[in-house]
């Protein structure tokens, strides 16, 4: 109940960024998730949807670490999808700030 009172007193611009930021994070989780399971097929619509949508935020910081694992859970792709969260979080509340509640 405390989400949707949030949202009703924010403004349209507020709820917009708001679902498209929660929308982003929730792929992010997604796409770590994914990560984990490496014998699901990119060919997969589910996969490469998701590869599509965060590709561009996730694989520059993805690029940039070596690879690293342990057993079956690629520690690269964790690192990755922790400093990309933090990162889409800073970049939300800066543009949650910067937009007048009246918007």
């Amino acid at each position: 109940m405390g989400v949707l009172q949030t949202l009703a007193t924010l403004g349209i611009a507020h709820v917009v960024i708001w679902i498209i930021f929660g929308f982003l994070i929730l792929c992010m989780v997604a796409r770590m998730l994914l990560s984990f399971f490496p014998m699901l097929s990119p060919a997969n619509p589910f996969v490469r949807f998701i590869n599509n949508i965060m590709g561009p935020i996730y694989d520059p910081v993805y690029r940039r670490l070596p690879r690293m694992s342990v057993g079956v859970l690629d520690l690269s792709a964790t690192i990755a999808f922790i400093f990309t969260v933090w990162a889409l979080i800073v970049v939300w509340r800066l543009a949650m700030t910067a937009i007048p509640a009246e918007w």
